[in-house]
C-alpha cells in the first residue's frame, strides 16, 4: 500500500511539472508576441526596375584632398573611365570629371549614383553636373540599357589596339612590357586569371596542347593576375606554364581593360588589333577557332 501510494505521489508530481513547464512556455510566448504587436512591419523592398538605365561609367570615390578642392564634404564619385558606346561618352563626360549631382540632388557617393541610375529606367532622360577642373558642367542624356560584361568588353575592345603597360614579371625579375611592339607579328592571347580559379586551370589544360602545336605558327600566351607578387610567382615556381604570367602590380591592366569575370580571353591578331574576347573555360572552341583562323594556313610567311 505504502509503495502505490508513492509510485501514485511520483506519478502525480512529473504530471504537476509537466503543467507547470507547459504553462511557462506558453507564458514566454504570449509575452514575445505582445512584445512585438506595435512594432512597425518590416519594410518592403520595391520592385526591381524591369529594365535599369546604366550611364557607362566606372566611378571611384573622391579623396580627402579632392574633396577639398571641389568645395564638398563627401567623396562624390570620380570618373575613373568611359565605356564606349555608352550615354555617358556621347555626353562628353571624361575620367577624371566629379559627379556632383544627379538630376538635381546632390551625389553623396559611388554607391548613390550607381543606385540612383540603377533605379532610373532605361530610356529615360535625366540631368547631371559635373565638375571638370574649375569649370561646372551641366549634362543632358539618355540612359541606354545595361549591356552584359561580354558585351561591354567586346564594344569596348573589339578593332581596338592592344594598349602598353609594364607588369610584373612573376616567372623572373624585373618587369614585363605589354605592348604591340612584344608580340609583332604573332597572335596573342591574353588570358585574366588566378591561382585559385578552377575554371582558369580547366582553360589552362586545354591551351597548353594548342600552344605547343601552334606556337612555331606564331602563336602566344601571357597570363595575368591581379594578386600578390609573391603569390603568383609560387604559383610559377611550382606550376612552371611555359609562357609569361605577369601581375597587374600597379593596376594599369585592370584600369585598362576592366576585367571582372576569371577567366577572360583576349586575342589579338598579328597587326596588335583586338580580334576577339570571351570569358569562362566553356568558350575554348570558340577562342580555337579564331586563333587558328588568325594564324592562317601553316605554310603561310609569318608577318615581318
Amino acid at each position: 500500500m505504502r509503495e502505490k501510494c508513492r509510485s501514485g505521489f511520483e506519478v502525480g508530481r512529473r504530471d504537476l511539472y509537466a503543467r507547470a513547464m507547459r504553462f511557462v512556455l506558453a507564458s514566454i510566448l504570449l509575452f514575445a508576441v505582445l512584445a512585438h504587436a506595435d512594432d512597425p512591419a518590416p519594410p518592403v523592398a520595391p520592385p526591381p526596375i524591369p529594365n535599369p538605365g546604366w550611364l557607362g561609367l566606372r566611378l571611384e570615390p573622391a579623396t580627402p584632398e579632392e574633396q577639398k578642392s571641389l568645395g564638398v564634404d563627401r567623396p562624390v564619385p570620380r570618373v575613373g573611365k568611359v565605356f564606349g558606346a555608352s550615354p555617358a561618352l556621347a555626353a562628353g563626360v571624361q575620367a577624371g570629371d566629379f559627379v556632383l549631382a544627379f538630376q538635381d540632388q546632390d551625389i553623396a557617393d559611388v554607391r548613390d549614383l550607381v543606385t540612383r541610375v540603377g533605379t532610373t529606367p532605361a530610356g529615360s532622360a535625366v540631368t547631371f553636373k559635373l565638375q571638370r577642373g574649375k569649370e561646372r558642367l551641366e549634362k543632358s542624356v539618355t540612359l541606354a540599357a545595361r549591356p552584359d560584361q561580354m558585351a561591354l568588353l567586346r564594344g569596348e575592345w573589339m578593332g581596338k589596339p592592344l594598349p602598353t603597360l609594364s607588369l610584373a614579371n612573376a616567372g623572373g625579375e624585373g618587369r614585363f612590357d605589354l605592348s604591340q611592339g612584344a608580340f609583332k607579328g604573332k597572335v596573342l592571347l591574353i588570358d585574366y586569371f588566378a591561382t585559385w580559379c578552377g575554371p582558369c586551370r580547366i582553360l589552362a589544360q586545354k591551351l597548353h596542347p594548342l600552344l605547343e602545336r601552334e606556337r612555331p605558327n606564331g602563336f602566344e600566351i601571357v597570363s595575368i593576375s591581379t594578386e600578390e607578387l609573391d603569390v603568383v610567382k609560387a604559383w610559377v615556381a611550382k606550376n612552371a606554364p611555359g609562357y609569361p604570367i605577369l601581375v597587374d602590380d600597379n593596376h594599369s591592366f585592370e584600369e585598362a581593360f576592366s576585367p571582372s569575370v576569371m577567366p577572360t580571353v583576349w586575342i589579338i591578331d598579328r597587326e596588335g588589333q583586338v580580334r576577339g574576347v570571351w570569358s569562362g573555360a566553356n568558350e575554348y572552341a570558340a577562342m580555337e577557332k579564331k586563333i587558328l583562323e588568325l594564324l592562317g594556313p601553316k605554310d603561310a610567311p609569318l608577318t615581318p
